[in-house]
C-alpha cells in the first residue's frame, strides 16, 4: 500500500496508438480525468529541450492525441488508471511551419 508520502500517486497505463504500453507513476491531486491529451513520441525531444513558459506552450500545442479513462484497477497493491486511445476526439495538429 501507499505510505503517507505516496497517498496521491497512481499509475497511468495507456492502451492503443503509438503510446501503447506507456506506463508512468504520477502525482494525482484531483479526480482522475475522463479524457486527456498527449503529444506524439517524435515531439518529445522538442518539448524536453524547452524551458519554462515555452515548454508549457509547446506541450499545449503538440498534445493532440486523445485518451479516455476506461478502467481502474489495483496492481500489486497500487492504483492504476487505464486509458485507451480515442481517435475521434483528437485535436488537429498545428502546422509545423508555425
Amino acid at each position: 500500500m501507499f505510505s503517507d508520502d505516496d497517498s496521491d500517486k497512481v499509475w497511468i497505463h495507456l492502451y492503443g496508438g503509438e503510446q501503447d504500453g506507456f506506463r508512468r507513476r504520477i502525482a494525482l491531486k484531483t479526480k482522475a480525468p475522463q479524457k486527456f491529451y498527449i503529444w506524439r513520441v517524435r515531439d518529445g525531444q522538442k518539448i524536453e529541450a524547452a524551458k519554462g513558459k515555452e515548454r508549457m506552450i509547446l506541450q499545449n500545442r503538440l498534445a493532440t492525441m486523445a485518451y479516455e479513462l476506461f478502467d481502474e484497477a489495483e496492481v500489486d497493491g497500487e492504483r492504476e488508471l487505464r486509458y485507451r486511445r480515442l481517435e475521434s476526439a483528437d485535436k488537429v495538429a498545428p502546422d509545423p511551419a508555425l
